[in-house]
């Protein structure tokens, strides 16, 4: 899978990290070194087969189960009071396709996909720090 990650922090400052994939399920960590402890927001893009997809599942969507057009993504959004950072993919037979969750569900993020009929692909994009934040303590 290739990541390209874009926004304000990029360079040698956001980095991917220990990919491994194990029983089908890949993890990675996203590191940001922050140069004046304030983290702006940046963005991981990304893009798979649509390979059996058939619909969309998060605990925001609420109604919107459609796969929307990569120009309409459907956008899940989160941050500490409320959403969940956890974006699914689902098969007609109800089967899990792909699912996205951040385990830093404090800061605010957004998850989007969107269906791309040139080249029938999903694309990703993974949001960090779409609000403003105070800045770090490490």
């Amino acid at each position: 899978m290739e990541f390209k990650i874009t926004g304000e922090n990029i360079g040698p400052n956001i980095y991917i990290d220990n990919e491994i994939e194990q029983n089908g399920i890949l993890t990675f960590d996203v590191n940001m070194n922050l140069e004046n402890n304030v983290p702006q927001e940046f963005r991981i893009t990304f893009k798979i087969p649509d390979i059996d997809i058939y619909s969309v599942w998060s605990p925001s969507l609420r109604f919107e189960r459609h796969i929307g057009p990569d120009w309409r993504k459907r956008n899940t959004g989160s941050r500490l009071a409320s959403g969940m950072p956890v974006h699914s993919l689902v098969s007609s037979a109800g089967m899990n396709r792909f699912t996205l969750a951040i385990s830093d569900a404090a800061n605010p993020t957004s998850i989007s996909t969107g269906e791309c009929e040139e080249d029938a692909c999903i694309y990703w994009s993974v949001n960090f720090y779409t609000k403003n934040v105070d800045p770090s303590k490490t």
